[in-house]
């Protein structure tokens, strides 16, 4: 932490989607973003399978990325259209970041929540702000991911970690209203939402709720700690 990787431009961050793809998972390792950055067109989020399909084989067919992203309380903008920062991750923690996009086509922050046959924490996030004006189609930051089960994204003891993260008023989640299971901050959810504070607009049709959408149908820990809510949900 006292050296980290530097990160001050879009290529950097691209270096390091390239590179976990891969297979370099950078455990134990620290990035730190010194400027604003403005994700490129046609971004390939950081992580991935190892096939390219949707099944992680309980992490065997994972390149995720493991280590540490500090955003450095800078802007990451995310132009219209396109992915978020992340696609696959575990056992990270990505905090410090302002994140901006008029049209975030997924969620927030982690496309892939998905952990079934896997156990600990699949990261922990905390002091992340979507900024006015932002608008995801899937949940504001997370949301486990039913990609090999149809009922659970994650195994009982797969988790993630929500904390001290805020939702400006203006931002709106799950903009196109047509979406189920959207979540201000995560649409299934297996772990905990602690000290966070949403403003913004959530919109759906099912399972639809300021914090969290529902809790994930492994049924493991789900808790939803210190947490308010000042916008308006619209189901």
């Amino acid at each position: 932490e006292e050296d980290p990787y530097q990160l001050s431009k879009w290529q950097d961050l691209e270096r390091l989607s390239v590179l976990v793809e891969s297979g370099e998972s950078y455990k134990d390792k620290c990035f730190l973003m010194t400027a604003d950055i403005t994700l490129p067109k046609n971004w390939k989020p950081i992580g991935c399978t190892k096939d390219g399909s949707n099944g992680i084989n309980k992490g065997a067919n994972l390149n995720a990325f493991s280590g540490t992203f500090d955003g450095g309380n800078h802007l990451l903008t995310v132009p219209a259209g396109e992915r978020p920062l992340f696609a696959y991750v575990n056992g990270t923690t990505i905090r410090n970041l302002n994140i901006y996009g008029t049209q975030i086509n997924g969620f927030g922050l982690v496309d892939c929540f998905t952990g079934v046959g896997m156990s600990g924490t699949a990261m922990i996030i905390e002091n992340i702000t979507l900024k006015s004006g932002t608008q995801t189609l899937e949940s504001g930051l997370i949301g486990a991911c039913r990609f090999e089960n149809g009922w659970a994204g994650c195994s009982a003891g797969y988790n993630a970690i929500i904390r001290n993260c805020t939702i400006e008023k203006g931002v709106i989640i799950g903009y196109t209203g047509e979406r189920s299971e959207i979540g201000g901050f995560a649409g299934r959810m297996q772990g905990t939402v602690e000290n966070c504070v949403n403003n913004g607009t959530v919109k759906g049709v099912n399972y639809v709720g300021g914090i969290i959408a529902t809790i994930d149908n492994a049924l493991g820990k789900c808790d939803v700690l210190n947490c308010t809510f000042g916008g308006d949900v619209i189901a």
